[in-house]
């Protein structure tokens, strides 16, 4: 059965009535500057200073990178890369390269000399923007290997003696020299020049994640991006009047989530954008929600998940009276709709105080994807008035072609979204419509894999669809285990069950062509000493990982909890046997379990932990080779 749809969401919404429908992303820029000039687009904090930009001045800087890029005689659609933490100067490089016809290149800021030279290569670069010197010595350590380079540009401003960088092979430009180079060009060259492009035309390159594979180069264009972005307007502003809105920027921008969220959305939306800083990710994400307050964010799972542990602990400290209310509060959010006298009552005295302490007092929009979010997390943002809307999409969707609409369903993604959606005989989710990338960059055969002869792209991922074309994903149709009962068992459920013992920060299972499952967990020390804190464990908690791994309390506690998950799994999902690593997953280096979005490198952990794996079967291991 195949599921197509234009605008499922038209009568509830009436935004995009208001939102002209232009071709290409400049065109939305030209109408953001004209219609509300001195409209707020950026916002961020820097040395302890608040940075503002008009869309006036937003384009006005935009330009200058452009004439720039031109004076520079680069390559039409060459690839210019962009290696940085978010920032206003990451948005003013890529729509500058949008309007001078080169392609921007986002490359994930943690990645080592060797992988720079890699996406440098191919991408078929010639210059590179790097956000401070650490990045810069990755490429001049790689210097010899990258013979297209014609310049680096340096954004971040240096105090003390300015560096020679004579003797390098490129040019080496800091951000002011570098917005020097085109003045003489003049703005109706740039004009003239985006005026001549068109909705097919390439608009960026963007490297996908590499979960299953090395990392391959989407080709994304103007019609996926307006296809998304357009539609997505329905679920991210609504009615709401231009400007209305604030968006937060904080997930790479390398990532095709970001760029459609506060790069294209909050563009059409004529919203203004805040940047988070480059911790954000780490912990300081909750400092720039308290002081902006935005009104839509956008995040993986486990971004909930540490905001869910972090409001939990400070209810958990209550007593008494203050205790009675904030569970009579958080059931009447789970149970009363919002326009009832009890979640009102609910809202006032307990809801508002949580939102405060968290930066959501002008919460609006609150969505996820990338990975499933648990029934827990969204039960509990559910139970202080928020609720959590899921997307769907991949970097060859460009982003989240399947949004979930007003009427949530626990568990599915949504619908798609101005598209085409149906399940192949083997499970497999297929989608087809304007937002489908144009191919992977210089591989055809790869893009043959995943585009067949109809046009429909094979996702990779395996799911059903109810009656009403509502998406339920259950797995990565190449991560399926098959054991040697020939047994199919989707991975991520369970992990994502394992992963919600509390003090488990990753949980990977093991068990193909095996009799049964292992798995094996790194833990997260912060929340277990919490808990212990808390009182909610009676064992102390070690000081390192390693020690951790080998503790026997720890070992007791996680094989009672994970007796508990098991007995809500069917006898052949149960697992077995399983190892506490002595560290966690890291995200940086070539060795790194998980990709910069966070998602497992399946492939690579079973690679680099074989040995553990194996161990974990003793003299039962069925050697497959």
């Amino acid at each position: 059965m195949v599921f197509e749809t234009e605008n499922y969401h038209s009568n509830k919404i009436n935004a995009i009535n208001k939102v002209p429908k232009f071709d290409i992303l400049t065109e939305y820029l030209n109408f953001a500057v004209k219609t509300s000039p001195n409209a707020s687009a950026l916002k961020t904090r820097r040395n302890g200073e608040l940075e503002e930009w008009t869309y006036k001045e937003y384009k006005e800087n935009i330009y200058r990178v452009a004439k720039s890029l031109l004076k520079m005689q680069l390559t039409q659609y060459s690839s210019v890369n962009i290696n940085s933490y978010n920032n206003p100067e990451w948005f003013f490089i890529f729509f500058g390269c949008i309007f001078s016809k080169y392609l921007p290149t986002g490359i994930y800021c943690t990645s080592s000399p060797s992988q720079c030279q890699t996406s440098f290569n191919e991408s078929n670069s010639e210059i590179v923007f790097v956000e401070d010197e650490d990045r810069l010595n990755n490429y001049i350590e790689i210097k010899d290997d990258i013979p297209k380079c014609k310049a680096i540009i340096l954004m971040e401003s240096l105090g003390g003696e300015k560096k020679n960088y004579s003797e390098l092979p490129f040019k080496v430009y800091h951000w002011s020299e570098f917005l020097e180079i085109g003045n003489d060009i003049n703005d109706t060259e740039i004009d003239e020049i985006s005026a001549s492009i068109k909705n097919e035309d390439l608009a960026s390159f963007i490297f996908t994640s590499g979960t299953t594979s090395k990392p391959k180069l989407c080709m994304i264009s103007h019609k996926n991006y307006v296809s998304i972005g357009y539609y997505g307007i329905q679920l991210f502003v609504g009615n709401a009047d231009y400007g209305e809105y604030v968006f937060i920027s904080y997930l790479p921008l390398s990532h095709i989530a970001d760029q459609i969220t506060t790069l294209v959305i909050a563009l059409m939306s004529q919203s203004c954008v805040i940047f988070g800083d480059r911790n954000a990710l780490k912990g300081t994400l909750i400092n720039t929600l308290k002081e902006f307050k935005p009104s839509v964010i956008c995040g993986v799972p486990r971004i909930f998940e540490k905001i869910q542990t972090s409001i939990e602990n400070e209810i958990k400290k209550a007593s008494g009276l203050k205790k009675f209310i904030i569970n009579w509060a958080m059931n009447v959010g789970l149970h009363y709709k919002k326009s009832s006298s009890q979640y009102k009552l609910a809202e006032k005295l307990v809801f508002k105080n949580i939102y405060e302490k968290i930066g959501f007092n002008n919460i609006k929009i609150v969505a996820t994807g990338s990975a499933p979010l648990s029934k827990n997390t969204n039960n509990f943002f559910k139970s202080i008035g928020i609720s959590i809307g899921n997307t769907y999409g991949l970097s060859e969707t460009t982003g989240c072609s399947v949004i979930e609409s007003p009427e949530f369903r626990l568990g599915s993604c949504g619908k798609v979204n101005n598209g085409e959606i149906k399940i192949a005989n083997d499970g497999e989710v297929l989608l087809k419509g304007d937002f489908i990338f144009k191919g992977y960059y210089n591989n055809q055969q790869a893009t043959d894999e995943v585009i067949d002869s109809e046009g429909w792209l094979h996702t990779g991922d395996v799911g059903t669809l109810d009656k009403d074309g509502y998406l339920f994903i259950t797995d990565r149709k190449k991560e399926i285990i098959i054991t040697s009962g020939g047994e199919n068992i989707a991975p991520t459920m369970i992990e994502k069950k394992i992963g919600s013992i509390p003090g488990v920060e990753y949980a990977v299972i093991y068990g193909d062509k095996q009799k049964f499952l292992v798995a094996i967990i790194t833990l997260n020390l912060d929340i277990l000493k919490s808990m212990k804190l808390q009182n909610l464990i009676k064992f102390n908690v070690p000081n390192t990982l390693t020690e951790a791994s080998n503790d026997e309390n720890i070992q007791n506690y996680i094989k009672e909890q994970m007796d508990l998950v098991n007995k809500d799994l069917a006898r052949v999902q149960t697992i077995k046997r399983f190892k506490i690593l002595p560290c966690e997953f890291v995200e940086i280096g070539q060795e790194s379990e998980l990709t910069p979005t966070k998602k497992l490198k399946r492939k690579y952990i079973y690679q680099k932990y074989f040995e553990v794996f194996k161990s974990l079967y003793n003299d039962i291991w069925i050697n497959n080779n």
